[in-house]
Formats: C-alpha cells, sequence, structure tokens
C-alpha cells in the first residue's frame, strides 16, 4: 500500500469533508488528508510539509485558483505539485485556463465521486511521476557525454535513451511516436575526393538543417557515421513522411563549395517507421525505419520511404 500525502484547498467545510469520506473508502492507496481554507494558507503548508497531490477550488475566500497556481508556479516551479482544479462552475474557459496553469485534470463538484475522484489523482500522481523521472533522466544525461562534438546533436548512445524514454511514455498514454533515419547520399565519396574536412563542414550543414526543420519536442541525434535518428514524440506516419520531405528538400537545396572553389551538391535518404498503436516493439521500429532508409537508397536515393 503506497502513503499519499493529500492537501485540500477549499472553505466549504461540507466539501471538505465529501471528499475525505470518498479518498478514505477502501483503496490500494492510503491518503494522508489536510486541509485549507484559504490559498495563503495552503502555500504555507506547501513549503512545511509538501503534498503529493492538491485538490484546489476554484474559488478560494482570498484568491481564484488560477491565481493560486500562478503563486505556487513561482514560489516551487511549475509543476511542482499535481493540482487537481475543482468547481461548480462548468465554464469550459476555466477549464482551458486550468489545464494551461499547471493543473493536472479539472473536475466539477456535481461530478464528484470515488469512481472520478480517486482514478483523478493516481492519473495526476502519475503524470507527475514520469515528468519528474523524465526530468531527472535528462539531468542524468546531460551529466554524461551525451552530444556528439562535430555536429552537436546526441550521441548514437544518448538517442536510444532517448528514443526508449519517449517510446516507452507513447504506450503509457497511447500516444503517437515516428521515427525517421537519414544518411547523406554518397557520403563516401565526399570524404575521397575533398577531404575530410570538407566532410565534416557537411555533416554540420546537415545536422543543423535537421535542427532548423524539426520542432522544439522532437530529438534529434548522430546515429554513427553520415547516419542520423530523429525521434518524433506525439507524431504519426503521415507527420513524419512531411517532416522527412522538408528535411530532404532543405538538404536538396544546399550548397557548399570546397577549398579549390568546387561546388558541392548534397542529397539524402530517409526511411520512416512508426509505433503503429503500440503494436511494433522498440527494436522493430528502429528496424523498420532502417529498412525503409535501405528502400529510399535502392530506389535512386534522395527520397523519403516508409515502412
Amino acid at each position: 500500500m503506497t502513503d499519499y500525502n493529500i492537501l485540500i484547498v477549499d472553505d466549504n467545510s461540507e466539501d471538505i469533508e465529501l471528499y475525505r469520506r470518498i479518498l478514505e473508502c477502501e483503496s490500494e492507496s492510503d491518503f494522508n488528508i489536510q486541509s485549507a481554507e484559504t490559498g495563503t494558507n495552503a502555500l504555507s503548508m506547501c513549503k512545511d510539509r509538501q503534498p503529493d497531490c492538491i485538490l484546489l477550488d476554484y474559488m478560494l475566500p482570498d484568491m481564484t485558483g488560477l491565481e493560486f497556481m500562478q503563486k505556487i508556479n513561482i514560489k516551487f516551479g511549475h509543476n511542482k505539485f499535481p493540482v487537481i482544479m475543482l468547481t461548480s462552475q462548468g465554464d469550459e474557459n476555466i477549464a482551458v485556463a486550468a489545464m494551461k496553469s499547471g493543473c493536472q485534470d479539472y473536475i466539477q463538484k456535481v461530478n464528484i465521486s470515488t469512481k472520478s475522484l480517486k482514478p483523478a489523482i493516481i492519473k495526476a500522481l502519475e503524470n507527475i511521476n514520469i515528468s519528474r523521472k523524465q526530468n531527472e533522466y535528462r539531468r542524468e544525461l546531460e551529466r554524461l557525454v551525451e552530444y556528439d562534438e562535430l555536429t552537436g546533436l546526441f550521441n548514437r548512445r544518448a538517442i536510444l535513451q532517448m528514443y526508449e524514454l519517449e517510446y516507452n511514455r507513447a504506450l503509457r498514454f497511447n500516444h503517437e511516436l515516428t521515427v525517421i533515419m537519414l544518411d547523406i547520399d554518397y557520403f563516401k565519396s565526399i570524404n575521397d575526393r575533398h577531404g575530410h574536412f570538407m566532410g565534416d563542414v557537411v555533416l554540420r550543414s546537415f545536422a543543423n538543417a535537421i535542427s532548423r526543420t524539426t520542432r522544439s519536442i522532437d530529438i534529434s541525434g548522430r546515429f554513427g557515421g553520415e547516419e542520423f535518428l530523429i525521434i518524433l514524440p506525439g507524431t504519426n506516419m503521415h507527420g513524419g513522411l512531411i517532416i522527412a520531405e522538408k528535411i530532404r528538400s532543405r538538404i536538396e537545396r544546399q550548397t557548399h563549395f570546397s577549398d579549390s572553389g568546387s561546388m558541392i551538391k548534397v542529397t539524402c535518404s530517409l526511411g520512416v517507421a512508426s509505433i503503429d498503436g503500440g503494436r511494433k516493439s522498440k527494436e522493430s521500429v528502429l528496424e523498420l525505419s532502417d529498412r525503409a532508409l535501405y528502400t529510399a537508397k535502392k530506389n535512386g536515393r534522395n527520397q523519403v520511404a516508409s515502412n
């Protein structure tokens, strides 16, 4: 049995007692419950005894729930505590604002029951724990030698760790996930004809094109040599193909010049694969993207293929 400290922030004693009874019913988790009638008192209690989850009334005597979220984010940092907003108002705008402010969930008081409140708390706790683990994971990666020195992207070890993290998260929350495997066409001939220094210039330019084309949530790394891997969280196959084609087009438009003044045109081949609703293992998704890359190269290079 797991113990969780729950802080109820509400000035209505009847509502507090209702939530307490619901949470004290037979459960796989044991909830230690405290309450505060004002946002000010709740902020003080968060400092003294950090709660695992906060049930927050939208209308408090000294502030609104949204104002409380603003203060707690400033004081403790965004997503420090999982918060569930409770309100007697069925205002969609408030619901949207609550989620944007960092609340994990939003429940109307008329809909509160054992079946709605407990699962919401457990889900909020799971979400925040995954977020914390992800931040810890990222900090650990930063501690390691995680970047490829030449391109500035993640190295092979780091990109594979990030891929495993994103794959597991996609399965847990039933999210989309797509990967792109890509490499530079005829890269060996660039090194042979123009030297490794020019090859390094092309690799850096290639990595820069990837970074400029992908979104901030996407993750890119140098998989090995002239081969790269891009992870696209929350993206299905169709979206992955669009991004892959944008990268291919951007690379094709680039022009490089050697020390002798020779013009060097570079193209790339790309293979795209998706987790397909979790029906594929993390190993098979990478294998399928690699096969798709091979298909693109076999069919003439400078193109996108998928599996």
